[in-house]
């Protein structure tokens, strides 16, 4: 009975690690995601003033 107990808090330790393990690999995927929409909106923002720029004068 007792190491039935302990088998299953292992199993269920187990399960929390991989859990957490892919909350964090979500986590780290919409941070990616995040970062990359910035520097791409950044591009975007400095291509439209150095055309600005060039156009008007």
């Amino acid at each position: 009975m007792y190491d039935q107990c302990r088998t299953k808090r292992k199993l269920q330790n187990i399960r929390w690690s991989t859990s957490s393990i892919h909350a964090i690999r979500a986590l780290l995927s919409s941070i990616d995601k995040f970062v990359r929409f910035i520097i791409l909106q950044r591009k975007i923002c400095t291509i439209r003033w150095i055309m600005h720029e060039t156009y008007s004068k």
